[in-house]
């Protein structure tokens, strides 16, 4: 019975890790911010919709940084 429990909420871990993959990395494409791609644009506008404001500036905070680590990346290494 214990068990069941245990897989129960690992399930549901590991289908919220997948969706937050997902939802991050449908964020990071063009179609998320341009509104004439109606179904991406209105996900994600859904989500930050649903997400406290603070903890959505430290997201946008952190994929800011993360972009910039990505850009020296591609800067160093793909352009030499």
């Amino acid at each position: 019975m214990l068990g069941g429990i245990f897989r129960f909420i690992g399930t549901l871990l590991l289908v919220a890790l997948v969706l937050a993959v997902l939802l991050i990395a449908l964020d990071c494409t063009n179609y998320a911010h341009n509104p004439d791609h109606s179904t991406a644009y209105a996900i994600i506008e859904s989500v930050r919709n649903s997400i406290p404001a603070d903890a959505l500036a430290a997201y946008d905070e952190i994929k800011a940084q993360a972009f910039e680590v990505w850009q020296r990346f591609l800067e160093r290494f793909v352009d030499a």
